[in-house]
């Protein structure tokens, strides 16, 4: 499946469609979260595992029980070189009940000029989906890595961000993690100064106590009048 993103983009389905399954694509594609249980309903217990072996809701049942290969991918548009350029991750999962490995995990780069019909997702021979080796666009190479960190930390630099440890990768990957969580934010006004506007130098709430304050113990603040009485006919 393929689809288009635009500036803002809406996903409107019943329930246990994969709305919520994309953005967990998406989300573990880009930063390697694989922290699914915050998202729809907490208590479903969320895993890799389970979307890749595509479970069934309400039911111990997989509609992919056996070894199963799934691939996501997200291709960008770099607007200052004018080229498209595609991220993606492969995994390879023996069944739904065992444990992934390091190497069960590949995150993808491509060179510039790549887009997502030049990578072989799909093996045309069989309908499934590419083996390892097969993964490649028919020009041009794919950068890889199996490392969840070093993969934060290459994507981090092809999106123009930087190294994932620096402060604006942290951000980057705390951030996208609450944009694609559903989860409520506790201190909308904590976040806002964390995360999307600068620290201001001034504190706003000491220095309006230090106002009223002075407001209310100096002199020559111009004392309210009283109100003059208000008459009526007898």
């Amino acid at each position: 499946m393929t689809f288009d993103c635009a500036r803002l983009t809406y996903m409107i389905g019943v329930n246990a469609v994969g709305k919520t399954t994309i953005l967990d694509a998406i989300r573990y594609c880009l930063t390697t979260n694989r922290n699914f249980n915050a998202l729809g309903n907490k208590k479903s217990g969320r895993t890799l595992q389970g979307s890749v072996h595509a479970k069934q809701r309400g039911e111990n049942a997989y509609r992919r029980p056996g070894r199963t290969v799934a691939y996501i991918g997200a291709e960008f548009w770099d607007t200052a070189k004018r080229v498209p350029f595609v991220i993606a991750v492969r995994v390879e999962s023996e069944g739904p009940m065992q444990e992934l490995h390091p190497g069960d995990q590949t995150w993808y780069l491509s060179e510039d000029g790549c887009t997502l019909e030049q990578l072989p997702f799909i093996d045309p021979r069989t309908g499934a989906p590419s083996a390892k080796e097969d993964f490649k666009p028919a020009t041009g190479r794919l950068s890889y890595t199996r490392s969840p960190s070093e993969a934060r930390d290459r994507i981090c630099r092809a999106l123009g961000i930087g190294r994932a440890s620096s402060p604006l990768g942290k951000k980057f990957n705390e951030v996208f993690q609450m944009g694609t969580s559903m989860d409520e934010i506790p201190n909308f006004r904590e976040f806002l100064y964390q995360y999307i506007l600068p620290q201001p130098e001034l504190d706003l709430d000491a220095l309006q106590a230090t106002v009223w304050s002075w407001k209310t113990s100096t002199r020559c603040w111009p004392k309210p009048r009283p109100v003059p009485p208000r008459w009526r006919p007898s």
